[in-house]
Order: C-alpha cells, then structure tokens, then sequence
C-alpha cells in the first residue's frame, strides 16, 4: 500500500477541515453546503413560469434527497393576511393565493405557488 506524501495528507486534510467549518456535508460522493441549497431555492422563487418553477423545485427536492437531508415539511399560509391555512382544495384551485414554506429540518423556505404543479412533488411520497 502506498503512503501520501506529507505535502498531499496536509492538502487532503485541510480540504476536509474547510469543508466541515463551511458547513458542507457529505452525501455519497457529493459535497453540499448551505449555499448550494440556497442557490437552487433562489431559482424557484425567481421562477416565471409555472413549468420553470416546477422543475426548480424538483431540482431542489433532489437536491436534498442526495444530500439525506431528512424529512420534508410543508407548512402553508395565506398570503393576504398571513393567517395559517389549510391544505384543502382552495390551495389546490388558487396556490398564487398562498405562501408556501418548507423546511428540511432548521432550514426553511417560502414561495409563492404559480400552478398546482409547484404542489405536487412537495405532497408526492
């Protein structure tokens, strides 16, 4: 078995203490940070078309599933006054009326709905 120089062990186990102080986590072999995942939520929320958005959110989702970044919740609110609300049909017949927030543990994130097709992939189990 070969022996790393030391020059390549001390490049080697500085990348990973950086990674780790920058809050990046392994998943198989890929590394996501906080900013990856703020980077793909962003493209959901400057979305313009619904079909766009939809693709961005499941962009997103998997982004997450690869990184096994546990549970995803789904909470929802109306965006005219705040006021929590269901998920009931009105949400499904108006999602522009709403603010959408998920969460994937202390992570959170809202949006605002442009097609019933931004929905689905977040109640898809």
């Amino acid at each position: 078995m070969r022996h790393l120089r030391p020059s390549v062990f001390a490049l080697l186990l500085a990348h990973c203490m950086a990674a780790a102080a920058c809050g990046g986590g392994l998943a198989g072999d890929t590394m996501t940070g906080e900013a990856s995942f703020d980077q793909a939520w962003q493209a959901v929320r400057t979305a313009t078309a619904p079909d766009r958005q939809r693709q961005d959110i499941d962009a997103f989702l998997e982004l997450n599933r690869q990184a096994d970044a546990g549970p995803l919740m789904v909470r929802v609110r109306r965006a005219d006054t705040g006021e929590k609300s269901a998920i009931d049909k009105a949400l499904w017949a108006n999602p522009q009326d709403y603010i959408v927030t998920v969460s994937y543990g202390a992570r959170e994130y809202e949006f605002t709905p442009l097609s019933r097709a931004s929905l689905e992939p977040l109640f898809h189990e």
